[in-house]
């Protein structure tokens, strides 16, 4: 339908009488299936592959995943995502509160508002320090 659309609207023109459009918008619409069929086809053969009904292939798998789930646990292990992550976070808290230290030093008299927020993000460090202390003991 939507082919029969944009061809009626952009491609009127081109054709001579309404029958002629209307043979076009069916054979481009029959290409555009094979074309769909052809990719379907070709996925088919990755997604169900032949393998899988061949002899001893399920005990070949699980101990294809078994090995791979031992090197994603070591992988995971050595990365430490998590760890560095916190550690960023904590570059960047010190890098913010030297900033506040300077700019408090710089005007003499520190501001309710700076103190207020000093205060607040050494109780989120607090809080976050003994988040990271209960997961490691949990380990």
């Amino acid at each position: 339908m939507t082919l029969s659309i944009i061809v009626n609207i952009v491609y009127i023109d081109e054709f001579s009488s309404n029958e002629e459009a209307t043979d076009f918008v069916a054979r481009s619409q029959n290409f555009l299936i094979c074309l769909e069929m052809l990719f379907s086809a070709v996925a088919h053969c990755f997604v169900f592959p032949p393998e899988e009904w061949a002899e001893g292939y399920r005990e070949r798998e699980e101990r294809r995943r078994e090995r791979q789930s031992q090197f994603e646990t070591h992988f995971g292990d050595s990365v430490a995502l998590g760890d560095f992550i916190k550690d960023v976070k904590g570059v960047m808290e010190s890098k913010r509160r030297r900033r506040l230290r300077k700019r408090q030093r710089g005007n003499n008299k520190p501001s309710n508002v700076d103190k207020a927020q000093e205060e607040n993000n050494n109780n989120q460090h607090h809080d976050n320090d003994m988040g990271a202390l209960e997961s490691t003991e949990s380990r």
